[in-house]
């Protein structure tokens, strides 16, 4: 238990913030309303200094936000979730970059240019979907594990396709021009 110096009230040590190793003189609904008006008056200098900050700090940011997510696990996976719900199209192109990474399919020279024309391929691939109704799949023309020959996950190597002629193509690859 400890007293406030500004309510007056004795309330539980969990009522008050800790400052390092000791527990700040006011609790947490004194303290709370004052810095919620000082962070609106003063909320392009605090982002400001903050991103100043975590570009300074990089490893200590993410071990903050390590700590932060093992404490919080629930909270940041419904988080992605929800983030993921919002742009389906900008998942499944991370989820193909990922993909095409893993098995180094992807050049070291790639653009963040052609990055940007990869992600239109997928978010035109959905709205396709939404347009018609019917699935579609985003198709490597060249297969990025193939029999005889393997592509690269490149702009110019990806085609929308209705998913059951890319469930059909499977594996393939086809050199005869479309």
């Amino acid at each position: 238990m400890k007293a406030c110096n500004s309510c007056g009230k004795t309330k539980a040590l969990e009522s008050f913030a800790r400052n390092g190793q000791y527990y700040r003189n006011k609790c947490k609904s004194c303290t709370r309303p004052q810095i919620n008006e000082w962070y609106q008056n003063n909320k392009e200098s605090h982002l400001k200094a903050t991103a100043k900050w975590a570009k300074e700090n990089p490893d200590s940011r993410k071990e903050t936000y390590r700590k932060y997510r093992q404490s919080n696990l629930d909270v940041c996976r419904e988080r992605c979730r929800d983030w993921q719900k919002r742009n389906p199209a900008k998942t499944s192109a991370l989820t193909s970059l990922y993909r095409a990474r893993k098995i180094q399919a992807t050049p070291t020279w790639l653009s963040e240019e052609h990055k940007e024309q990869v992600l239109k391929v997928y978010e035109h691939a959905r709205e396709c979907e939404v347009l018609t109704g019917d699935d579609y799949h985003v198709d490597h023309i060249v297969p990025l594990k193939g029999e005889n020959i393997s592509g690269l996950h490149v702009p110019w190597n990806l085609q929308i396709l209705p998913a059951d002629l890319n469930i059909a193509k499977s594996n393939s690859y086809d050199q005869t021009p479309l």
